[in-house]
């Protein structure tokens, strides 16, 4: 009998499954080490614009004489955070939102091998019924029968 083949198959594709919900596992956690990422580069660039800020009023103010140096460093700490997040952004985009397809059909895949398992074996149940029941001695009444 080739049931050997349909468990192997089954094998086969109950792996490509794990495989593929792995691969989707994965995927989901680079998409959240990337969102939380985002969420940090907008924290320091509050904090960039708070400094900024904080530089500006201190000049109106007249606490801190304008030096372009500061306030240019202040503002490229500012474009950073800007371009680090503009960045992290387009990354998660690269990054298709749904790769469950493929998990979908090595679920199918699977269930379908699974059912022709199932067909086969239960084939094989009734195979073997009907040889023990052809293979069966009869009985001393089906014995008695049979001689008058």
């Amino acid at each position: 009998m080739d049931y050997q083949k349909y468990v192997d198959k089954l094998v086969k594709d109950v792996m490509s499954f794990a495989e593929n919900v792995t691969g989707a596992a994965k995927e989901k956690t680079e998409q959240a080490k990337t969102m939380i990422d985002i969420k940090k580069a907008e924290m320091e660039l509050e904090k960039a614009y708070r400094s900024l800020g904080r530089i500006m009023y201190q000049i109106e103010k007249g606490l801190l004489t304008r030096d372009d140096l500061i306030v240019g460093a202040a503002v490229r700490q500012v474009e950073f955070q800007e371009n680090t997040i503009a960045d992290l952004k387009k990354k998660l985009e690269e990054k298709p939102e749904k790769k469950e397809a493929p998990v979908e059909e090595a679920v199918e895949e699977a269930v379908e091998t699974v059912e022709e398992a199932a067909e086969k074996v239960e084939e094989a149940v009734e195979e073997v019924i009907e040889e023990a029941t052809a293979a069966e001695p009869e009985t001393e009444e089906e014995k008695a029968a049979d001689n008058e």
